[in-house]
């Protein structure tokens, strides 16, 4: 048995007991008390502030990292991992993010050079799924944009609003890269859905 001494009382415990209290409750001030509670939670409060803090800066860091890369750098980056396609298929590694800036910039001329958009053509013969159905929208988004162009076209010159020589350039604008390029996408697309 061990017997604990706490001033004028003697309390006796059990051998497997540990003494909670090694002081006497009458010689701690409860003003001391209050104040070691506080300045232990204000200490919590600082930490869990800190951990916060840290979180918030690391995710940020982590943001502002994949915004830092250019789409210069991405461009580079999906041209090249579409020539390894198809220049070297055994070391070709598929990656979404690559072949999603591919769909969704495969219009555009500056960002697909006419060279790489050949290459483009046969890598979307592969397609399936949801990366075709998006293609596929995008291109025939683009040709309705152009049938409806023309429309109100014919509508103004037979109103007498536009002079029948200004629909040649009016068509010729509507005749964009981006629309020929969506032409000859929906046709390669379409011949696969034909072969499946």
């Amino acid at each position: 048995m061990m017997l604990i001494l706490t001033g004028s009382t003697d309390i006796k415990l059990h051998k497997s007991a540990k003494p909670i209290l090694t002081k006497s409750l009458k010689s701690e001030n409860p003003e001391d008390f209050k104040q070691k509670r506080k300045n232990k939670n204000l200490s919590k409060l600082k930490k869990y502030k800190k951990r916060q803090s840290k979180k918030k800066h690391s995710s940020k860091q982590i943001t502002n990292e994949r915004k830092t890369k250019t789409s210069n750098e991405t461009q580079e980056e999906a041209l090249n991992y579409l020539r390894i396609w198809h220049e070297d298929y055994e070391k070709w590694k598929f990656k979404k993010l690559l072949q999603s800036w591919l769909i969704k910039n495969a219009l555009d001329r500056k960002m697909v050079p006419s060279s790489e958009f050949r290459i483009f053509k046969q890598y979307i013969k592969g397609l399936v799924g949801c990366a075709r159905q998006n293609l596929l929208n995008q291109c025939s988004k683009i040709m309705e944009e152009q049938t409806d162009g023309l429309e109100t076209c014919t509508e103004l010159v037979s109103r007498g609003d536009m002079l029948p020589d200004n629909i040649i350039g009016q068509q010729k604008s509507e005749y964009s890269t981006a629309r020929k390029r969506a032409k000859k996408i929906f046709a390669v697309l379409s011949k696969t859905s034909d072969v499946q």
